[in-house]
């Protein structure tokens, strides 16, 4: 995992550093086509989960579950029994080969034959497999509730509730059909599913449920350093149970429980405290606080720019462009004064590491690339104000007598361009800033942990489905 940590961070700094060598000689139409697709450039300018659908599974699945189950659940027990006279065991979890493969195969099995049944069935389904997996390993399950995501995310596991959303509208819609122009539907027939589309719903509830698996363990980690292990459930101080909850940002039942869970390994113990260090009471929590807020205002200001826009497509610059300056400029420069301090002391932290790890450098670099583009954009802002300005000035002026009217069309259009080339300025800064919001993310260690073993099962998903259909056993 470290290796694939490692290599998320150095390709993520080389892309940055590559693509800001070239943006100062790159026409602005180009940069916007190599951060928003050349789609960008024609359109510029919840599902609801009605509730948990069981969906039993098949005869044969449950028994080539059934020993699976017993297997687990006996090195449960016996690591359980075993925890107050031996040192305790390596656990077995979401990341190991085992839980990945039972897990895909699960899915496959769902997926070929139950054809009738739609994408929707699908994910609850998953859901409860993810859980069966999570209970096995000691970690309290997840609750599957309906609503929307964020956009770009099929799942999303929320710490504070202990819940996970499965958005199937974001996923059709982000899902190649397997019948070119039929796009796939939150009640598909799983018949009309491709192994690709089923490998990667498989894949991102099972991304949901490796966070879910984190968090648990990262508040285990908390507990025992609050005070070290409980051996049973009413041994737990309720006041600690509450203190515990607060600073790891979960439900109390679920710090209750990493109270009162037996001591993990120290290997188990080192592998949380390397993935954990962005989660709440982590040493880069601020950072990941920082970055996810920016990502989510640049996210909401792109749609609401292109809505604006949308609706005055036909308006000439000046029209166009005008009323917005007074409202986007002082959400910009409110940013700058608000987050850019911020960004500061995490910088002021990292350089006083003395011996930095790529956590560390990955930190640095994309603080310091959120300074830049949080200055960017307020440049760019200034000059789009000035652009709208001047234009006025000179709409306002009266014409000189005898005055070249060829020469003030070609100066009228001009100042079009102007006002044109700053806006465009700075929609690109804000798509720079969204962009360096979504690679941090992306190198994030638990997202790192968690998008790997996500990779895995999608993969796992469609070769196994694969050989089903050529009948390799």
């Amino acid at each position: 995992m470290h290796s694939v940590h490692k290599q998320a961070g150095d390709f993520t700094r080389r892309h940055r550093l590559e693509s800001h060598a070239k943006a100062a000689s790159e026409h602005p139409i180009t940069r916007l086509q190599t951060l928003a697709g050349n789609a960008a450039i024609s359109s510029f300018i919840g599902s609801v989960y009605a509730g948990r659908l069981p969906a039993s599974p098949l005869a044969d699945l449950q028994s080539r579950s059934a020993p699976y189950h017993f297997v687990l659940g006996g090195l449960i027990a016996v690591q359980r029994q075993a925890a107050a006279t031996a040192p305790p065991a390596k656990a077995v979890s979401l990341a190991s080969g085992m839980e990945v493969d039972a897990f895909s195969g699960w899915a496959v099995a769902y997926w070929r034959n139950n054809p009738k049944q739609t994408l929707r069935a699908l994910a609850g389904y998953l859901v409860e497999q993810a859980n069966v997996l999570l209970r096995q390993n000691g970690v309290p399950p997840m609750t599957l509730i309906p609503g929307r995501t964020q956009p770009g995310d099929v799942g999303e596991f929320t710490d504070e509730n202990w819940t996970i959303k499965v958005d199937l509208d974001e996923f059709a819609a982000d899902t190649q059909p397997p019948i070119p122009g039929v796009p796939l539907q939150p009640d598909s027939a799983l018949s009309d599913v491709s192994a690709m589309a089923a490998g990667k719903l498989a894949g991102a509830c099972y991304h949901e449920a490796r966070h879910c698996e984190v968090a648990f363990l990262r508040t285990r980690v908390a507990a025992e350093r609050m005070k070290g292990p409980k051996s049973r459930m009413e041994d737990v101080d309720p006041d600690e149970a509450g203190e515990l909850a607060r600073a790891q940002e979960v439900p109390v039942r679920i710090a209750w429980e990493a109270l009162a869970a037996a001591p993990l390994s120290d290997a188990d113990r080192s592998e949380v405290e390397r993935i954990v260090p962005m989660g709440p009471g982590g040493r880069y929590y601020d950072y990941r606080r920082l970055n996810d807020k920016l990502m989510s205002l640049t996210t909401n200001l792109k749609a609401i720019l292109v809505e604006y826009l949308a609706r005055r497509a036909s308006a000439a610059p000046l029209e166009r462009f005008g009323p917005l300056v007074p409202i986007l400029k002082p959400a910009i420069h409110d940013w700058v004064a608000k987050y850019r301090p911020e960004a500061e002391a995490i910088l002021e932290r990292v350089h006083e590491v003395k011996q930095r790890t790529q956590i560390d450098d990955d930190v640095a670099t994309f603080t310091l690339e959120i300074q830049d583009d949080l200055d960017r954009m307020a440049i760019e802002v200034d000059r789009l104000e000035a652009a709208v300005l001047t234009a006025r000035e000179d709409a306002a002026k009266p014409k000189a007598k005898g005055a070249d009217e060829q020469l003030e069309r070609e100066e009228a259009s001009l100042k079009v361009m102007q006002i044109d080339e700053a806006y465009l300025e700075t929609w690109l800064a804000i798509l720079e800033l969204h962009s360096t919001a979504q690679e941090a993310y992306r190198a994030y260690p638990h997202e790192v942990d968690a998008y790997a073993v996500m990779g895995r099962v999608e993969s796992d998903v469609q070769g196994i489905a694969t050989k089903a259909q050529l009948g390799v056993p």
